[in-house]
C-alpha cells in the first residue's frame, strides 16, 4: 500500500475510535476579539495560550471551551471563526457536530424510557424495533439487549457510512442499512466492539417506544428538559442557529450532506449546551433543568460494568467511557472525531469539575490536550501522575507468533450482503498469515511452506486468541465500489473455527465508510 492510502487508513481507522484545517479570533457578536465568562482568561492561561496559537496560526478554525466546577461554569470562551468565509466568529452559542460525543446524550434518552418502565435495559431489543429486523446473516441477536447496544458489547462491529453534498452517493433506507450490517459477529456481552451502528438501533427502538421520531423525543425529553437551548438531532440548520461550517485537512469547507447514523452521530449543540449536560451528569442540576433521571440510572450510566476493558485501563458505561485512576482522579467522559468535528466533554466527579470543547476540525489530539492543559489546574495530582505514568501503548496487541493450533490452512466465507465470497487464510511458521478470495482457490490444496501469491495479512497482532490486521481482499459491493479501500480483519479463533469481522474501510481525503461483513472459517 503506498504512503497516501496507509497515512489516510490510520487517519480513518484508528480512533480513540473507534476512532484529522483551522485565524484566532475568539468572540461574541462576530467580533474577532475573546468573548469570556468567569475568570478563565487568568486561571487557565495555558490552555488559552495553547488555543490562541492553534487558532492564529490558522492550524484550527475555531475552538470553543467551557469548564464547570462545584456547579458553576467558571469560563467560556470561543476563539476563531465558525465560518471563515464568511467571517462569522465562534461563539459559546454555536452548535458544532459532536461526532461520537452524541453517544451518551443518545443514551440519556434511552435511560429516560427505562425509568418511565417503556424499556428494559436487559429486555430483547428485537422486542422494541417494530417491524425493523435484526440481521441474521452472521450470528443470532435473539439475547442482544439494550445495555449490549449501550457498552458496545453487542457483538456489532465497526459501521459508518457518510455522505456529502458534492457527490452522487446518498444513504440508504435505515431497514436496508441494518440489513446489510446489522450483523453480529461474535455473541453478545464477550467484549467491547465500538459500534456506531448499535447507538442508530438504539435511536430506532427510542422512536418506536415513545412514538415520536427519534430527534422530536430528544428535542421534547432531553433537550429542553435540560435546557440545551442551542442543540438538536438532525442534518446542519435544522435547529435555530447556524451550525458551524465543518473544514477538512486541507483547510477547505466540507460541504454539507447526510450520515446514515442518526442515533450516535449528527447532533449538533454549543460548547454551553454541553457543559450544562455535564453539570447535569455530575449531579449539579442547575434551577431549570428537570430532574431527568435518578442518582441510581446516572451512576449506572457512569460506572456501569464493561464487559471488557475499551482501550487498556479504560472502560465503558453505558455511553460513557470511565477510568477509576485517571492521573490520580475519577473520570467519565465521551470525546467525538469525524472529518470536519472534534469534540470532548470530560467529567471529574469527586472534584466536580467538567471540561467541554467543540472545534470544527479534526484534531482529537488537540482536543485531548487542550482539555489535559484545563485539568492540570483543576486537579491538583493530575499533571504529575499523567506525566508520571508509563507511555501507554497505541495497540493492547502483540505480535502474532503462530502455535500448531493456527498454523496452517483456514477455508471459509465472507458474507456480505451481497452475497458470500470465498477465503482461504495460511497461516505459515514464520508468522507470514497469506489471505486468498479469488474462488478457484476454493479447492486449492496449499502444500505445508507454499508462498501465495495472493495478499498478506499486515501489521498483525493477537490479544488472547483474537487476530487482527488488514489486508487487501476483494469485498467490492455496491456501495464500496466509489473509493479504494482496505479490509481490517478483526477475528476470533476457538478451536478449529476462525470468526469475527471483516471491515472495507474508504481509504480517501475524507471519512466515507467502515462496512463489515460476518466472516467464518475452519481449519482443513
Amino acid at each position: 500500500m503506498h504512503n497516501g492510502m496507509r497515512a489516510a487508513l490510520v487517519r480513518l481507522v484508528i480512533p480513540t475510535m473507534l476512532a484529522a484545517a483551522w485565524p484566532l479570533t475568539s468572540n461574541v457578536d462576530a467580533s474577532p476579539l475573546a468573548a469570556s465568562a468567569g475568570a478563565g482568561s487568568d486561571t487557565f492561561a495555558g490552555a488559552r495560550a495553547l488555543i490562541v496559537d492553534r487558532t492564529e496560526s490558522g492550524a484550527v478554525p475555531s475552538v470553543c471551551v467551557a469548564v464547570a466546577r462545584d456547579g458553576e461554569i467558571v469560563w467560556e470562551e470561543a476563539f476563531g471563526w465558525a465560518d471563515k468565509g464568511n467571517g462569522v466568529a465562534a461563539t459559546t452559542r454555536t452548535p458544532y457536530l459532536l461526532a461520537s460525543l452524541a453517544k451518551p446524550i443518545t443514551a440519556t434518552g434511552v435511560m429516560v424510557l427505562v425509568e418511565r418502565g417503556a424499556m428494559d435495559l436487559d429486555g430483547r431489543i428485537q422486542d422494541y424495533l417494530g417491524d425493523l429486523a435484526l440481521s441474521t446473516r452472521g450470528l443470532s441477536p435473539a439475547d442482544v439487549t439494550a445495555r449490549h447496544l449501550l457498552n458496545h458489547t453487542s457483538g456489532l462491529p465497526l459501521y459508518y457510512n457518510y455522505f456529502y453534498a458534492d457527490q452522487a452517493r446518498r444513504p440508504s433506507a435505515f431497514a436496508e442499512t441494518v440489513g446489510r450490517y446489522g450483523v453480529f459477529v461474535e455473541p453478545p456481552g464477550r467484549r467491547f466492539r465500538y459500534a456506531n451502528l448499535g447507538y442508530d438501533i438504539l435511536g430506532h427502538a427510542v422512536a418506536t417506544v415513545s412514538g415520536k421520531p427519534h430527534a422530536a423525543f430528544m428535542r421534547d425529553e432531553v433537550f429542553a428538559p435540560l435546557g440545551l437551548a442551542d442543540g438538536y438531532v438532525g442534518s446542519p440548520g435544522e435547529g435555530d442557529r447556524a451550525p458551524a461550517v465543518r473544514y477538512g485537512a486541507d483547510g477547505g469547507a466540507l460541504p454539507t450532506g447526510d450520515m446514515e447514523l442518526s442515533a450516535g452521530i449528527p447532533v449538533y449543540a454549543s460548547v454551553h449546551d454541553l457543559i450544562r449536560f455535564g453539570m447535569f451528569h455530575l449531579g449539579d442540576r442547575l434551577p431549570d433543568q428537570a430532574a431527568l433521571l435518578s442518582e441510581a440510572s446516572l451512576d449506572a450510566m457512569h460506572w456501569g460494568k464493561g464487559e471488557d476493558v475499551a482501550y487498556d485501563s479504560e472502560t465503558y458505561g453505558l455511553g460513557w467511557f470511565f477510568r477509576e485512576d485517571d492521573g490520580g482522579y475519577r473520570t467519565f467522559w465521551h470525546e467525538g472525531g469525524m472529518s470536519g468535528a472534534s469534540a470532548m466533554l470530560k467529567l471529574a466527579p469527586d472534584r466536580d469539575v467538567g471540561v467541554a470543547l467543540v472545534m470544527n476540525a479534526f484534531d482529537q489530539r488537540l482536543a485531548q490536550r487542550i482539555t489535559n492543559e484545563i485539568l492540570d489546574v483543576l486537579l491538583p495530582k493530575y499533571a504529575r501522575k499523567r506525566r508520571l505514568a508509563a507511555p501507554r501503548s497505541a495497540s493492547r496487541f502483540s505480535p502474532f507468533r503462530p502455535g500448531k493450533e493456527t498454523t496452517g490452512t483456514w477455508r471459509g466465507q465472507v458474507r456480505t450482503w451481497a452475497g458470500g465470497i470465498p477465503i482461504v487464510m495460511a497461516f505459515e511458521e514464520d508468522g507470514d498469515i497469506h489471505v486468498l478470495t479469488r474462488p478457484f482457490f476454493d479447492h486449492t490444496v496449499i502444500m505445508p511452506g507454499q508462498r501465495l501469491w495472493d495478499s498478506l495479512l499486515n501489521n498483525t497482532g493477537v490479544l488472547g486468541n483474537r487476530i487482527y490486521g488488514w489486508t487487501t481482499l476483494a469485498l467490492d459491493t455496491e456501495d464500496t465500489a466509489d473509493f479504494p479501500y482496505v479490509a481490517i480483519m478483526d477475528v476470533t479463533r476457538e478451536g478449529d473455527v476462525i470468526s469475527g469481522a471483516v471491515t472495507a474501510v474508504a481509504a480517501a481525503d475524507r471519512m466515507y465508510y467502515s462496512l463489515s461483513s460476518y466472516v467464518r472459517l475452519e481449519k482443513d
